[in-house]
């Protein structure tokens, strides 16, 4: 299977062909809405779950400044989350937003998005 490294660099290549920017928004599950990772793994119901996500992420952002692609992490933008949290609650599905949840990634998404092509 492709490593994060080789889809980066196949993105990379297939933007260059086309002429059109690349730039990755780096999301992870619900540990966006959690600063703690006590109460984040406790949510995902599976002790480290939520510092392997944000570790994952670290990792991608690292890959992807080596080959010169801007990423933007998520994470603050959800933070903190409201009382109703950006994902559902007890929810079987941790890692899918909920509408609230959707809708403030599509906020922040787009004025990363608008930040980026000016």
């Amino acid at each position: 299977s492709d490593t994060f490294h080789d889809v980066l660099i196949r993105m990379r290549g297939e933007c260059a062909e086309r002429g059109v920017a690349l730039l990755i928004l780096g999301l992870v599950p619900h540990v966006l809405a959690e600063a703690d990772a006590g109460t984040c793994d406790a949510l995902a119901g599976a002790p480290g779950r939520c510092s392997t996500s944000i570790r994952r992420l670290s990792e991608q952002q690292a890959i992807a400044r080596e080959l010169g692609i801007p990423s933007v992490p998520m994470v603050e933008a959800l933070r903190p989350a409201p009382v109703e949290g950006w994902f559902p609650a007890n929810a079987a599905d941790w890692e899918h937003p909920s509408p609230v949840g959707h809708g403030r990634i599509g906020e922040e998404a787009a004025g990363v998005i608008e930040r980026f092509v000016r």
